[in-house]
């Protein structure tokens, strides 16, 4: 699944998506425990379509729901880039106070 495709989806389809993955990474990583699970790679991109879904929320709250999907992928990528800004220089800080 990919980003633009997870920005698409409005509202109430959004949630309940999430539902279904979590749901189903339930069940992925009971397979795994019992050992009959045979592709593996599978939990991790379950993980991943999840945090892909929970970013479309938190961008779709920041800005409003009035984007297209073009728009809020700018907005995604240039959150993640003020986010790795700012560890960075508390990172820094860090080192120089100690």
């Amino acid at each position: 699944m990919k980003f633009k495709e997870v920005v698409g989806i409005q509202g109430a389809d959004l949630l309940a998506l999430e539902d279904k993955l979590r749901q189903e990474l339930s069940e992925v990583s009971f397979q795994a425990r019992m050992g009959q699970l045979a592709n593996s790679s599978k939990i991790g991109a379950l993980k991943k379509d999840i945090a892909r879904v929970m970013t479309a929320k938190t961008v779709k709250k920041l800005t409003g729901a009035s984007l297209n999907p073009g728009q809020v992928t700018k907005v995604a990528k240039t959150a993640k880039v003020a986010k790795t800004a700012k560890s960075k220089k508390s990172a820094a800080e860090g080192r120089k106070n100690p």
